[in-house]
């Protein structure tokens, strides 16, 4: 449980939802069917349930996104400009990519762009399914945050 609430500590800014968050993870560790019933991605008690409800949780809360991996880029960006918004990054993407462009290598692009603005990094989120989840961390977090799971990384 510590390790996802160290996790949430490194990728949430604001208090009041950290605080939201921490208390929802700790119900559902207690009460795992409060999750696992009512959630949409078919899980049971023997997955790692609270990696995909912390996942969920971000998601929820407007600190990640989740897209299918044919998405287009557009799409992509869009929820990236939205997670600038809710981090108060201030730069709005535009980048230029014909439509075979895949995600990952989207997600690298707007990496090199955030990274001429200093200390953030588009993170992806692995959750063993065929979409990408992503989030927006400081570069200075990513070590701790491999180390607590590797399933973070930086596109």
């Amino acid at each position: 449980m510590e390790k996802y609430f160290r996790i949430v500590n490194l990728l949430i800014p604001n208090q009041l939802e950290l605080d939201q968050m921490k208390l929802r993870l700790s119900k559902i560790n207690e009460q795992p069917e409060i999750y696992i019933k009512d959630n949409s991605r078919m899980i049971t008690k023997s997955d790692d349930y609270l990696w995909l409800a912390m996942v969920d949780l971000l998601i929820d809360n407007g600190y990640a996104f989740e897209i299918d991996w044919k998405e287009n880029c557009k799409t992509a960006e869009d929820c990236i400009n939205n997670l600038f918004k809710k981090y108060k990054i201030f730069l709005e993407l535009h980048i230029d990519v014909d439509e075979e462009t895949d995600p990952e290598e989207f997600f690298r692009i707007a990496n090199r762009e955030l990274e001429k603005l200093g200390n953030y990094r588009i993170y992806l989120i692995d959750i063993n399914s065929d979409s990408y989840v992503f989030t927006v961390g400081k570069l200075d977090s990513v070590q701790e945050l491999q180390f607590l799971d590797k399933r973070i990384s930086i596109f």
